[in-house]
């Protein structure tokens, strides 16, 4: 003989997954809010597009290629610097006994690679 409370128990265990399913769900209040937030954000997002699109303030094409020219002549001194110093270095070390690493320790040598610092390319 079976008991019509334990078919119900077991019919609402069955929907548990569901149950829980729509209370972690937004109600319509909160789904409105959030509607009306993410609208707000939107227009904003879109007016600061316009203002960069209609902005006057862009580079002259002189002024780019006088920064890229100069910066072209940095990285070029920076890799002739470095290989100058590699140079000095190795010449010094040919006859010192310890390693590089410990070298550039005692005399207060910063490389480019202690700070992570990698020459860019032109």
């Amino acid at each position: 003989q079976e008991h019509p409370s334990s078919d119900k128990e077991i019919k609402t265990a069955g929907n548990i997954p569901e149950l829980k399913e729509l209370n972690n769900s937004m109600t319509t209040e909160e789904m409105s809010l959030e509607i009306a937030t993410l609208n707000q954000e939107c227009a904003s997002h879109q007016e600061r597009l316009k203002k960069i699109k209609s902005a006057t303030n862009h580079v002259a094409p002189e002024d780019k290629e006088k920064v890229y020219n100069e910066r072209k002549l940095l990285v070029k001194e920076w890799r002739k610097r470095k290989r100058m110093a590699v140079d000095l270095t190795d010449a010094v070390l040919e006859g010192y006994p310890k390693s590089r690493k410990q070298f550039f320790e005692e005399i207060g040598i910063e490389t480019d690679e202690d700070h992570m610092v990698t020459v860019p390319d032109f």
